[in-house]
């Protein structure tokens, strides 16, 4: 997956005016890992939760650093609009 994203990161620096799509797909790579993440929540609402606890404490870290990684790119987002917005 970070093979994924330092790709996409290459690519933004090759083409630097689809930066902004290349980040946009990057988010989007948190969120699918926030949503398989959740998974875990499923677990626990069943009561199967740590049967296996290696798949379960690794749907937790995904539902963790999902929701971590999306919610910095966001912040970075609100940033960036912010930043062009004052030197405009």
């Amino acid at each position: 997956m970070s093979s994924l994203i330092k790709k996409n990161i290459d690519l933004s620096l090759k083409f630097v005016s689809k930066k902004k799509m290349f980040m946009h797909i990057v988010v989007l790579f948190g969120l699918i890992i926030f949503i398989g993440g959740l998974d875990f929540i499923r677990s626990i609402i069943t009561g199967n939760a740590f049967q296996n606890s290696w798949a379960d404490i690794s749907k937790l870290m995904m539902l963790i650093t999902g929701l971590f990684f999306t919610y910095q790119c966001i912040r970075s987002f609100i940033h960036a609009r912010k930043v062009k917005e004052l030197n405009s």
